[in-house]
């Protein structure tokens, strides 16, 4: 008796992870890594939110993409004003080969024209009202917008992930890496 119960738990314990394999998908627990390719909705549109426009973003320049949802102090983690000093530099140096984007999911009810627009944050930003970035691309919500700023190639392959914002290492590892794509 004691030889069947023990094999019962045998087989079962081996085959307990067959049973159970769809309840944790390991392709939805993978997130982005350098060399993923980052996809955009086809809804996608980048805002200027100080001028009012509509911002083209060309096929073939690398950009730097920051994933920001609206959870917490949003103007306390993305600072703002070193952004936009950061993109002036970046504008001023490559020009149109490289671009800022911002990608912001808004919590519901949350006035995204207001807040950008009276913070004069001309960086475009696309509002992601249904977080499809996100999901499509494997973006875990965070705090920490280390793990959701990441430079593109002009492909859209990850090259870098980090901000650059608030870590002068980082903020020269893309300086460097943006150096040796556009020259």
């Amino acid at each position: 008796m004691k030889r069947l119960l023990f094999s019962f738990f045998a087989v079962i314990t081996a085959l307990f992870p067959l049973f159970f394999d769809g309840c944790v998908d390991s392709a939805n627990t993978r997130y982005i890594r350098v060399g993923d390719r980052i996809g955009f909705p086809s809804n996608a549109v980048f805002w200027d939110y100080s001028a009012d426009t509509i911002v083209p973003v060309p096929d073939n320049c690398c950009k730097i993409v920051c994933y920001v949802d609206s959870s917490g102090c949003t103007n306390c983690r993305v600072k703002f004003a070193a952004w936009t000093r950061f993109s002036e530099r970046i504008e001023e140096k490559y020009g149109n080969s490289v671009m800022c984007l911002f990608v912001f999911n808004p919590r519901s009810g949350f006035d995204t024209y207001g807040y950008f627009r009276t913070r004069r944050f001309y960086i475009p930003v696309f509002t992601d009202t249904f977080g499809l970035f996100g999901k499509m691309n494997k973006i875990k919500p965070s705090a920490n917008l280390s793990t959701q700023t990441m430079l593109l190639s002009a492909e859209d392959s990850i090259i870098l992930i980090g901000n650059p914002i608030i870590s002068s290492a980082m903020e020269q590892s893309y300086l460097s890496a943006l150096d040796s794509m556009t020259d």
